[in-house]
């Protein structure tokens, strides 16, 4: 009587049976062929629709390391992001406190009678002024911008550090010289 050698088990064939590789018909229909463990080098290799069917749930270390590469450059980006948008309103805000200030003053040197003279000046605002950490620079000079006709310029420039950046604001004003 002839076994099938494949199956392990030595069942005996049927009579006029050929041999094949595997594990018998009779063991097929009979329900005895015991299901194959799997090692854990397949599972690695099977789809998620494998792993579901297999009965085996959760992630695997690669998917897992992968999640976790991308959820890390996400937090990057937003990171600098942040940083960005921070440093953008603290410029944004030393700038228009620059620019109030000018339009402020300038408009101040605007009404004053008699007009100033030719001059220049600069300095730096004490600590307990809005504006320290600024510090300005005032020259009013005579232009003859056509013939015979004169103005005076009143040029205000602030300066001011944003990290290691040095920043300007300039603006001017003419007036007539009386």
């Amino acid at each position: 009587m002839a076994t099938c050698a494949n199956s392990g088990r030595g069942a005996p064939l049927a009579p006029g049976a050929a041999s094949f590789p595997g594990p018998s018909p009779a063991l097929w229909k009979g329900g005895l062929a015991r299901k194959r463990e799997e090692s854990p080098a397949a599972a690695l290799g099977r789809s998620a629709s494998g792993r579901a069917r297999a009965g085996i749930g959760g992630f695997t270390l690669l998917e897992v390391l992968i999640a976790l590469a991308i959820l890390s450059l996400c937090l990057v980006a937003i990171y600098q992001g942040y940083t960005s948008t921070l440093a953008i309103s603290a410029s944004t805000r030393k700038l228009w406190k620059a620019m109030e200030y000018s339009h402020n003053e300038l408009a101040r040197w605007e009404r004053k009678n008699p007009v100033p003279e030719v001059s220049v000046s600069q300095g730096e605002f004490p600590p307990g002024d809005p504006m320290a950490g600024y510090s300005w620079k005032r020259e009013i000079t005579d232009l003859e911008p056509l013939p015979s006709i004169k103005v005076r310029r009143i040029r205000l420039d602030l300066f001011w550090t944003l990290g290691t950046t040095a920043q300007t604001y300039r603006s001017s004003i003419y007036v007539l010289p009386q």
